[in-house]
């Protein structure tokens, strides 16, 4: 069994204790950075020289420096650049800068899981993956089903190309790559497959056949759809909403018995 924490359970004296590096300074970075720095937490931030996102960590009145000083003045050194840049930028300015002692943690576990960074024994590595976009990570982070709400609000706002920016190049290119092997020309045949069944009547036949016959099948695929793990989930988790204390958050189902 998982062991779950709270916010209450978050004992910040611990971080507060520490000097924190924030490599990088996009989507994930920015976030964390200014997160930590809200909660009283020591934050500078590294980059490398030029870097046109050292006028907006400035600007939001955090102390920028370069990677190598950011690592010596810190004890946890949080790795958010792009993945297929951070084996270079961990060679050349955080490895000869690491003290024994001292925690990588990362925002994905890319680098780590394939090998491309491979810190000595006497740093502890740890990973802190927010699971959202993100541009979204200073709003709430949600899991799973709860997700959607946030790339489809990300959608709303600036369209897909808008979602795609807030991700990790890592994701961007799986969306590109692996998309098309999911959504692929099967889809379609099937949505065509859906719509003559409407055009044709089959569809109305059997939602009407159903519903005048006690409307078996209609309630085993209500009650089916209610069981799965994603609802069991999805009603322990939206516990933890803090905005959504005070609101039945599920009292869609006294209506459904009704309906039943």
């Amino acid at each position: 069994m998982a062991t779950m924490y709270h916010e209450e359970d978050a004992d910040l004296s611990i971080i507060q204790g520490r000097k924190v590096a924030i490599i990088g300074y996009g989507s994930q970075g920015h976030a964390h950075a200014l997160n930590l720095r809200d909660s009283g937490v020591d934050v500078r931030v590294g980059l490398k020289e030029g870097s046109p996102s050292r006028a907006k960590a400035e600007g939001e009145g955090l102390r920028v420096t370069s990677v190598a000083e950011a690592v010596k003045e810190a004890n946890v050194i949080m790795i958010l650049a792009p993945d297929h840049l951070q084996r270079h930028i961990y060679a050349e300015s955080i490895l000869p800068n690491l003290e024994k002692g001292d925690a990588l943690f990362f925002g994905h576990g890319f680098n780590i899981r394939f090998g491309y960074i491979k810190p000595s024994a006497d740093v502890d590595v740890c990973m802190v993956a927010p699971k959202g976009p993100g541009h979204l990570v200073r709003r709430e982070y949600f899991e799973c089903l709860h997700e959607l709400k946030l790339i489809v609000d990300l959608m709303y706002e600036g369209g897909i190309a808008k979602q795609r920016w807030s991700v990790s190049d890592t994701a961007e290119f799986g969306d590109y790559v692996s998309g098309p092997r999911v959504i692929d020309p099967h889809v379609k045949e099937n949505m065509k497959a859906v719509l003559a069944d409407i055009q044709s009547g089959a569809f109305a036949k059997r939602f009407v056949d159903d519903l005048e016959s006690g409307a078996k099948e209609f309630t085993a695929l209500r009650a089916k759809g209610e069981a799965h793990p994603i609802e069991t989930v999805g009603r322990e988790l939206r516990k933890m909403f803090s905005w959504m204390k005070n609101t039945n958050k599920d009292d869609y189902k006294e209506g459904s018995a009704a309906r039943g």
